[in-house]
């Protein structure tokens, strides 16, 4: 009789299976790379993992998804300083101004300016601007020696306030009260 053998022939291509904590540290970092988190094993020093990231080739691959999310973060930072919005406000007697935003102060301007006119004749025609969202608009109105409304906007209600308030009193305006407080991010009174 014959014995059959059923031997498996491995392929040049195949590695041969690795052991001890070599092989512990490679399956490991192989499943971890694979979730995006890198776990060290206790008992396997910097050595076995090198080795095991090297000889699995891993290394190669993660310094390359490195490289990607820098250049990635690099990019999207780039385009998010050139996306800087602006929010203007062009205050009104009324005081229905609703805030406006562009991609420059400019346009931020203009905006306010044409929204204001929509909703009102009494607009002041010089808008309030700011780059930062996360200012807040203060409107504020005098009546003497004629009503007037203005805005101004800062990190906080009392440093907006006080900006208009020393706009009006260098122009001589007073008996001036706080309209409204808007925020600069959402357009919603505050």
């Amino acid at each position: 009789m014959a014995l059959l053998c059923a031997c498996r022939r491995s392929s040049s291509s195949e590695r041969p299976r690795q052991r001890g904590k070599l092989a512990q540290a490679a399956s490991w970092i192989r499943r971890d790379l694979s979730l995006g988190a890198w776990t060290f094993l206790r008992g396997a020093g910097y050595a076995h993992v090198k080795r095991a990231l090297a000889s699995e080739g891993a290394l190669h691959t993660a310094s390359r998804w490195l490289w990607a999310a820098l250049i990635g973060l690099g990019i999207c930072h780039s385009v998010a300083a050139q996306q800087r919005r602006w929010a203007a406000l062009d205050p009104n007697g009324e005081g229905s101004s609703p805030v406006a935003w562009g991609a420059t102060e400019e346009e931020a301007r203009q905006r306010a300016l044409e929204a204001c006119k929509k909703v009102s004749k009494t607009c002041a025609n010089g808008p309030a601007s700011t780059h930062d969202l996360n200012e807040v608009f203060a409107i504020v109105c005098c009546t003497e020696p004629r009503r007037g409304c203005a805005a101004s906007a800062a990190a906080n209600r009392r440093e907006a306030v006080k900006n208009v308030q020393e706009m009006f009193a260098d122009a001589g305006y007073k008996d001036c009260s706080v309209q409204h407080y808007m925020s600069a991010a959402t357009g919603k009174r505050q």
